[in-house]
C-alpha cells in the first residue's frame, strides 16, 4: 500500500508548477512565445470586466505588455502608458485587444 501511495504523491508533485527560480521575485508566468516570466517587478493589474482579459500587466522600461487572454499570456511590444491606459478605459477591452493591439502590437 505505501508504494501505491508513494506513486501518487510523485504523481500530484509532477502536476504542480515548478517554483520560482532562487532570486527571482514574485510570480512566473509561462508566455507564449517567450517561456517563462518573472512579474515581479512588472506592474499588473486584475480585469474583472472581461470575458476575454483576465490580468494585464505592463513594463513601462521595456514598453512591453502581457496580457493573460482566455488563460494564455500574450506579450505586445511597444505599448507605452498612454496606449495602456486607453486599453484599460475601452468600454470593451476585448474589441480594444482586437483592434488596436492584435494588429500592431504583437511581439515577433
Amino acid at each position: 500500500m505505501s508504494a501505491l501511495v508513494a506513486m501518487w504523491m510523485m504523481w500530484l508533485a509532477a502536476l504542480a508548477p515548478p517554483p520560482p527560480a532562487v532570486g527571482d521575485a514574485g510570480e512566473v508566468v509561462m508566455v507564449e512565445g517567450r517561456g517563462p516570466v518573472a512579474l515581479g517587478a512588472i506592474d499588473c493589474v486584475t480585469i474583472t470586466r472581461s470575458a476575454t482579459l483576465t490580468r494585464l500587466c505592463h513594463d513601462p522600461d521595456r514598453s512591453l505588455a502581457y496580457a493573460e487572454v482566455v488563460g494564455r499570456f500574450r506579450p505586445f511590444c511597444d505599448v507605452d502608458r498612454s496606449l495602456l491606459d486607453a486599453w484599460l478605459a475601452a468600454p470593451s477591452m476585448g474589441r480594444f485587444l482586437a483592434d488596436r493591439i492584435e494588429p500592431a502590437h504583437r511581439c515577433t
